[in-house]
């Protein structure tokens, strides 16, 4: 190539890429060296500290230079107790905002039912206040119609006392729920 004028322009192009700076490659083998150790739980904080003790063990000489001294034992400890108190706490938090969760699904069904029970009360006065009109209504008319009207009025009014007891008690497990979370 180098003898040859054809080639002349292509050897000055190996030439300038064979002299570029390979000044990247430290942090090159720093990512390959991150990507091996990275897993899937492996947060920011322990692959920092994966990076320090490699540095560490690589700037004694490798394994067989490296001394473990009591002080280095005790941290170890020390650190050991530290995150098992971490979990702990991390555990204490997930309990305590499943049991605010619940609380508040709880929460959310009492106001319900107690709207449900105006509902109901509202519709019960306002059906007997009905049939007692078509009542007064067939008397003063002398007449069967408005009499049938009142009865199933009468009748449906009765139906939503029953709704009325059963969304009471549950309201009243509720309650009861809520005050034991």
């Amino acid at each position: 190539m180098t003898g040859k004028e054809m080639y002349s322009r292509v050897w000055n192009l190996v030439c300038v890429l064979l002299i570029l700076s390979h000044g990247q490659a430290s942090i090159e083998r720093g990512f390959s060296v991150n990507k091996e150790v990275s897993t899937q739980n492996l947060s920011e904080n322990s692959l920092i500290a994966c990076r320090v003790i490699k540095d560490h063990i690589k700037s004694v000489g490798g394994l067989k230079g490296l001394v473990v001294s009591k002080e280095l034992l005790q941290s170890a400890q020390v650190t050991r107790q530290k995150y098992h108190t971490h979990l702990e706490a991390q555990k204490t938090e997930k309990e305590r905002e499943k049991k605010c969760m619940k609380r508040r699904l709880v929460e959310e069904e009492v106001g319900t039912l107690r709207k449900k029970i105006k509902m109901l009360e509202s519709d019960i006065k306002l059906l007997f206040t009905d049939a007692n009109k078509a009542s007064d209504k067939a008397d003063e008319l002398r007449s069967f119609a408005p009499i049938t009207k009142a009865n199933t009025m009468r009748r449906r009014a009765k139906d939503k006392e029953e709704e009325l007891e059963v969304t009471k008690k549950e309201l009243n497990e509720k309650v009861h729920l809520l005050n034991n979370i």
